[in-house]
This record gives C-alpha cells, structure tokens and sequence, in this order.
C-alpha cells in the first residue's frame, strides 16, 4: 500500500521535472511502476517478513528524490542566487510589506479553496485504492498458496488494479479539464535586473517561462503563472504570487523579463 501511495506522490514530482523529455518522463512515470509492481509482488510473496523493511526504503529514498525534483525546479542551477543578486536591485519588498497586504487581501481564503478540487481527486482515489487493498489483500492470502507462483501472480493483479484505478482518475481529470493549481506567496523577494531571489531559497532567472502574468492593483499583487507539468493527466501549474505596494510597476517591469509559453510549451 506504501509503494501505491508513494508512487502517486513521486508521479507528481516526476512530471514536474521539465528539463526531461515527454519520452523520458513517460518511462519514468509508468516504466517505473511496472519494475516495482513485479518486485513487491516477489517480496511480498516469497520473502513477506521483510516486506515492512523493502516498503520504508522504497518510501525513504523516493521521497528524498521527490524533495530534491521539487527543490530544483524554483531553486535554479548552482551560482544563479550569486548571478542574481550581482545585478542592480529594481524592487525590495520585506516580509512586514508582504504581510500587510495579505492582511488586506478578503479574497485571499477563497484563492486558496480553489486549489482544493484537484487535490480532493487524489484523496478519493486514495480512499479507494486503499479500500480495494484492505478487501483483497487477505482474500489473496486465504486463497493462495503461500510462497506459490498463484500467489505472486496474484499479487501482481492486485497491484495492477490499484495502479489501473489511478490511472482511470487520470483519464477522468483530463476529460474533465481539471487543471491542479498551486498558489505560492513568497514572503519577502528582491527582483533585481537579472532576476528573482526569494524566501525558502526560490531562484529564478530572467527570462522566466509564464503561461500568463496578471496584475491586481486593488489586492496590490502580480502573479506569473509557471506550468510545472500534470497530475494524473491534468496541467499542473504554480501561481507565484508577488504582494507590492507598487504592483503596478512591478508588473510593468516583469513583463519584459518574462517568455510567455503556450499550454505544455
């Protein structure tokens, strides 16, 4: 059941990585599922006691793999924060400014349910994968004999069922044009003239790639929207939201030093 749910998790980081090919990200996406599903299926099978060890490793070294991918795509490549700050500073906003202004923001709560739908997909496919698991785990071992080729087999049908029912909710959010977006505030940020540096060690040099930047001067923000890839079939994007004072020159100096991209471009 770890490995069903990491590889959810991992899936999502892994078509983020968008340095990769569309190839590339295909294989690791299902190419790795389909390794792992035989091998937990032999570990569960002939050797069941270790089971609980292979399953934490899995989850451990997955995981950490998935923190980096996500580190790396607002972190940018080593020596870019020293690039950045090299250039002339052309906005400074603190953290104290940025709180303000989200305390002026009445919408700001409703900005943040609206992230909710996708992610409510992916808590009902889990319930349901881990409903089918519960059922049919003990029915495999009642049935099966233990250590028999039935049994492996049989473990790599439940394994693949699970994998199927994600990928069924995969197809259903594309049809349905679902679209997971995260909103991220940076808390405090300095754009100077060759890029930004934000809280949390986000980096991004000019030019940025954007599906879109738009500014609301009345909630005194600008937001770059940046495709980050999908979750089970659906665009995957990151709202990186920029509170100012002076949104409207912010705004008016980004927008140079932005590519406007086209969906999965």
């Amino acid at each position: 059941m770890i490995y069903i749910v990491t590889s959810l998790m991992i899936n999502v980081k892994l078509e983020e990585y968008k340095s990769m090919s569309t190839v590339k990200q295909k294989i690791l996406r299902y190419g790795l599922s389909q390794i792992m599903i035989p091998f937990f299926a032999f570990i569960m099978t002939y050797i069941p006691d270790l089971a609980w060890l292979f399953f934490i490793l899995y989850f451990v070294i997955f995981m950490s793999i998935s923190v980096i991918i996500g580190r790396r795509m607002y972190t940018g490549r080593v020596g870019d924060r020293e690039a950045i700050l090299s250039g002339k500073r052309v906005f400074t906003v603190s953290s104290k400014e940025v709180q303000q202004l989200i305390m002026k923001d009445r919408y700001l709560m409703e900005d943040l349910k609206a992230q909710a739908s996708p992610l409510l997909y992916m808590f009902l496919t889990l319930i349901v994968i881990w409903i089918i698991f519960l059922y049919l785990l003990p029915l495999i071992r009642d049935v099966t004999p233990e250590y028999s080729l039935l049994r492996f087999l049989a473990y790599v049908g439940l394994y693949e069922l699970l994998f199927g029912v994600s990928y069924v909710n995969r197809l259903i959010m594309m049809v349905r044009g679902k679209t997971q977006t995260a909103l991220m505030v940076l808390n405090e940020y300095v754009v100077t003239e060759k890029g930004i540096i934000g809280g949390k060690g986000i980096t991004l040099k000019f030019p940025i790639k954007v599906k879109n930047i738009t500014v609301n001067e009345d909630r005194r923000f600008v937001e770059l929207e940046i495709e980050t890839g999908g979750f089970m079939g659906a665009t995957t994007s990151t709202k990186l939201r920029l509170y100012s004072r002076k949104a409207r020159a912010l705004y008016e100096y980004l927008k140079s030093k932005v590519k406007l991209v086209s969906k999965g471009g």
